[in-house]
Order: structure tokens, then C-alpha cells, then sequence
């Protein structure tokens, strides 16, 4: 599962089956949907965190990549957090 943020999918669940790969280009002038694209043409399936869904971000729903990082770490802590705790 390809998490990015330009995937129009939002993630609802883990799948401890699956592997996930975290998109790290969001240059959204050079490289447009990158990560998106890459795993639309190679058959990945993809979707983006609810980051949206439970707070409220001025801008984009987009991780920097110092959030990326940590959240290679945590990516099942932080979902289960982001369920349970309407931040």
C-alpha cells in the first residue's frame, strides 16, 4: 500500500498483510503527484493518513518529511491515536 497524500483513497484500517510505503516527494511544482503516479503505474494500491479527516490543517494534509521519518516508526501508534482522539 502506497500511503501518499495525492491519492484521492483514505486509509480506514491497517492491515498487518500489508506492506506500506511511504511517499516522500511532495514537491507539488517539480514533481506533481510523483509518489500518486508511481503507484498507479506500477498497480500499487494507494491511499492517504486521515490526517484530514481528524485535524484541521490550514493547508494541504501533507507530513513533513521530519514527520515521515517518526512516523515509519510509529505509522501504528499515530493511526490508532488519530482514530480514538478526534484531535
Amino acid at each position: 500500500m502506497y500511503l501518499t497524500a495525492d491519492s484521492p483513497n483514505v486509509l480506514k484500517e491497517l492491515d498487518t498483510s500489508k506492506v506500506y510505503i511511504i511517499g516522500g516527494i511532495v514537491d507539488r511544482n517539480r514533481y506533481k503527484n510523483l509518489c500518486f503516479n508511481r503507484a498507479q503505474e506500477q498497480g500499487i494500491a494507494h491511499a492517504q493518513l486521515p490526517i484530514g479527516v481528524f485535524l484541521k490543517l490550514e493547508t494541504r494534509k501533507v507530513l513533513a518529511i521530519n514527520h515521515g521519518i517518526s512516523l515509519k516508526k510509529n505509522i501504528e501508534l499515530l493511526f490508532l491515536l488519530l482514530i480514538n482522539f478526534s484531535i
